[in-house]
């Protein structure tokens, strides 16, 4: 009985992890990221969207890795959430009025000023 219990605690365990381990997904976003500053704002505003397990931005690279669950967000809010601070984010271009909130360093060609 006591083997019994054990057993069926540790299919529950794995089955769980397993599961979970199954709605998270990785997409690279490339971007018009320039500087420091585009790291800090595009990492903070995706880390802190629903669904967003982790991201991280490679600035030489200008792209940003994100690991998420594809049960709570899809790359379409992912990509939408850059566009909203500034940035583009793969085909989208973000909307003038969010680019024109953004550090001068930080705007299209910003660092090459």
């Amino acid at each position: 009985m006591k083997a019994s219990l054990i057993l069926i605690c540790l299919l529950a365990f794995f089955g769980t992890s397993w599961a979970q381990e199954s709605k998270t997904k990785t997409v690279v976003i490339h971007t018009s990221a320039e500087c420091g500053q585009c790291k800090e704002r595009i990492e903070e505003t995706l880390n802190y969207t629903k669904g967003v397990v982790f991201a991280e931005l490679d600035v030489a690279t200008k792209q940003v890795t994100i690991k998420y669950n594809s049960k709570k967000t899809d790359v379409a809010k992912l990509r939408k959430a850059i566009n909203d601070i500034g940035y583009d984010a793969d085909d989208q271009k973000a909307e003038q009025a969010a680019v024109d909130k953004l550090p001068a360093c930080c705007k299209p060609d910003g660092m090459k000023h």
